[in-house]
């Protein structure tokens, strides 16, 4: 649980104290956060829920999305085994918007 509080205070801070507790925790193997650049339109639908899976969000940032090295927007996600099925479970934890 100090981990989660951890995190809570680092999103009180901004992008940039995520973006180190992400790269602390990044060896945690029972919950992994990461973050990922989304453009506006890959957002947008992310809050009107157009999405049901993550694996759905990934594709269409990937396929429908030009690379310009810069996002306004960021997403931190948690990514846990899933112990039911092969693969993982995600959750969207924040979404920041640098403007």
């Amino acid at each position: 649980m100090a981990i989660e509080e951890e995190l809570e205070i680092a999103k009180t801070k901004g992008l940039n104290a995520v973006r180190q507790f992400v790269n602390a925790y990044s060896h945690t193997k029972a919950r992994k956060w990461e973050l990922m650049a989304l453009s506006k339109e890959t957002a947008n639908k992310i809050l009107k829920g157009e999405f049901r899976t993550f694996e759905e969000l990934e594709k269409f940032e990937r396929n429908n999305v030009e690379d310009t090295g810069f996002s306004e927007i960021e997403v931190l996600y948690r990514k846990i085994p899933n112990k039911n099925k092969d693969g993982y479970k995600y959750t969207i934890e924040t979404i920041f918007v640098n403007e």
